[in-house]
């Protein structure tokens, strides 16, 4: 889902990116109606009506003039001969401080226009300018512009109907609202992720987006375009000051980046920068010295960012903090080459007096404030993987201990539960055995019976170990089967009724002999007094049903259980036994192929053992 949003978020942006590089280039080659004429020099009007004081040279839309002490007188001469009443001359961008117009009227040129950014300027068509409307027969003649500004001057000029100027004002709402909810998007997203994970990267982050939406509103002309009232007020300084801070609030941002990868010392020569040239053009702006100051924001913001990528030669720190956001150094790398590049191609249109700047200038304003979103999107998408493969470790992790602690709280409960059958079985033979010596009739029979109950209870402990380890080894032959069940009667001294003809099974035959020796033997023990244990074998088809009924003196209470392993009924707790008597006969029957199935019914147990390996 988090991948998903990203993609679109980043698409959006890209789309956006495009878009306005279309309409850049779309709006400065839709000029050819006009030829453009420049000089730079402080001259008044009739000087340069009169063309006697100043030289004018071509000028190329899109040029960039570079920062001028002087004012730049500009002439517009209109080469089309269809021309309406309803031109607006459109001039842009808004942050120019003063703009004069003037047209000839009655054989004298007049001022038809006085605004700018730092003066109160009448109301415009679009946002991003100043627009005043001219006439066809001003058109007869050059129309002069005026321009001063402590800002770099690269000026844009277009002649168009009403209808196309209001066009332009919506299609400059629609960029900016679409550039505001793509920042608002990324402003969302990345506050709720500095809220489960607060950490220096996330912050710059946030305050880079809210510096950027301020600076867009102020640099587009849209916050004067949408709550103006008669006039538009001056905003040279909100102008100047928000461009200062946004690169400033931009570099620490850089700096935070930079410090996910390298060691505090390898960036402090890099903080250090930063703050000096903070220092040093917010001096010159107190003092009234913006253009330097300005030049000054520009030179170190190419500075830090081409430093930016030089440091990805750098060895990286030894141990990343994995619980933060970091990216690798290619990805560093990039994004300080893709910050980096539009400054670079911008310095040199200028140095050559190419007319692409106004283009390149648009596409890098675009490119400074959707490369950080979509490169802390990466690292967003980078660092919730991250943490999530992590989650899935711990969480496996955990689980696996919570699986070695329930194993070892059940070994613990099976040798609490073992101890205490030992220490029953052992101690009523041995309870037995010393109230026999305390009355002299110790016999040899009291002392092999004694022996006999401490073995069984030994032996079957030891073959329910051998089997839930796997250690037992069966080995299959035939047995006889009635010989056997006539054999464990005798061992068990048993009085049991034996009704079984010649059959003979494929068994193993110590695992068959304990499964009957368990059988008989404790049907024998629960019986009711002075009644027989009948044993019968019958063969159905392939299978053998060896029976052992005995009579009970009360019923059973949880017959289901009584195949669970230390499992004793509630009437028989008080006589010797290990609870393992019927499970390991159950365990021992399955292992080589039988059934056992228990039955009650009119005070009769019946035990049934189904054989299927029959001869």
């Amino acid at each position: 889902m988090l991948l998903a949003v990203i993609r679109k978020h980043l698409l959006i942006s890209f789309a956006t990116f495009l878009l306005v590089s279309f309409s850049v280039v779309v709006a400065v080659a839709d000029t050819a109606q006009i030829k453009i004429n420049y000089v730079i020099g402080d001259f008044g009007i009739e000087e340069i009506a009169s063309q006697e004081a100043a030289t004018f040279s071509k000028f190329d839309l899109g040029k960039n003039l570079g920062f001028q002490d002087q004012p730049v007188w500009f002439r517009i001469d209109v080469e089309s001969d269809d021309v309406a009443d309803d031109q607006y001359l459109i001039i842009t961008p808004v942050h120019i401080d003063n703009i004069q117009v003037f047209a000839n009227r009655v054989d004298r040129y007049r001022q038809i226009l006085n605004a700018g950014d730092r003066d109160t300027s009448p109301i415009s068509m679009i946002p991003e300018g100043y627009s005043v409307k001219i006439t066809s027969h001003q058109l007869d003649t050059p129309i002069y512009i005026r321009v001063a500004s402590q800002n770099v001057v690269y000026p844009f000029f277009k002649l168009v109907r009403a209808s196309e100027a209001r066009n332009m004002a919506t299609t400059s709402v629609f960029w900016f609202s679409l550039s505001f909810a793509i920042t608002l998007l990324y402003f969302a997203w990345a506050a709720s992720a500095a809220v489960s994970s607060p950490q220096l990267l996330l912050f710059t982050f946030i305050l880079r987006l809210a510096l950027f939406v301020c600076t867009l509103s102020v640099h587009s002309g849209m916050w004067r375009f949408l709550v103006n009232g008669e006039v538009l007020p001056p905003q040279d300084l909100l102008h100047n000051a928000s461009g200062l801070a946004y690169i400033t609030v931009a570099q620490l941002f850089d700096f935070a980046l930079l410090r996910t990868l390298y060691c505090r010392k390898a960036v402090k020569g890099f903080l250090g920068i930063i703050i000096l040239s903070t220092l040093a053009k917010f001096s010159l702006f107190a003092l009234g010295e913006v253009s330097l100051a300005l030049a000054v924001n520009n030179t170190s913001a190419l500075l830090t960012l081409v430093l930016g990528a030089i440091m990805i030669l750098l060895p990286r720190q030894q141990e990343l903090d994995t619980s933060k956001i970091y990216l690798s150094r290619p990805a560093v790398g990039a994004y300080f080459a893709l910050q980096a590049l539009p400054l670079i191609i911008l310095l040199f249109l200028t140095y050559f007096d190419n007319s692409n700047y106004l283009r390149v200038f648009e596409l890098m304003f675009i490119n400074y404030a959707l490369v950080p979103g979509g490169f802390v999107a990466y690292a967003m998408l980078k660092y919730q993987q991250r943490l999530f493969r992590e989650k899935t470790k711990l969480e496996l992790h955990a689980q696996h201990l919570t699986t070695l602690s329930m194993l070892e709280g059940s070994k613990r409960s099976e040798m609490k539960r073992l101890l205490e059958t030992l220490a029953h079985e052992i101690k009523t033979p041995l309870a037995t055995l010393q109230m026999a010596k305390a009355v002299g009739r110790i016999d040899q029979k009291l002392l092999q019976k004694t022996t006999d109950s401490i073995s069984t209870a030994l032996s079957q402990i030891s073959r329910v170990e051998h089997i839930e380890r796997g250690a037992l080894a069966l080995e299959a032959k035939e047995v006889d089967l009635c010989g056997l069940i006539y054999k464990v009667v005798k061992t068990l001294d048993s009085s049991a009724s034996v009704d079984c003809t010649d059959l003979k099974v494929y068994a193993d035959w110590n695992a068959l002999y304990i499964v009957l020796n368990n059988l008989i033997g404790n049907a024998e023990k629960y019986k009711m007094p002075k009644t027989q244990v009948m044993i019968s074998v019958e063969r159905l088809d392939s299978r053998i049903e060896v029976f052992i009924t005995n009579f009970l003196s009360r019923p059973i209470r949880e017959p289901n259980r009584l195949f669970e392993k230390y499992y004793r009924d509630a009437s028989s707790v008080k006589r010797p036994g290990t609870g393992l008597g019927l499970y390991l006969a159950k365990s021992l029957a399955e292992a080589f192929g039988a059934n056992l199935i228990v039955k009650e019914s009119d005070n009769q147990f019946v035990v049934s053992l189904s054989l299927t390996n029959a001869m």
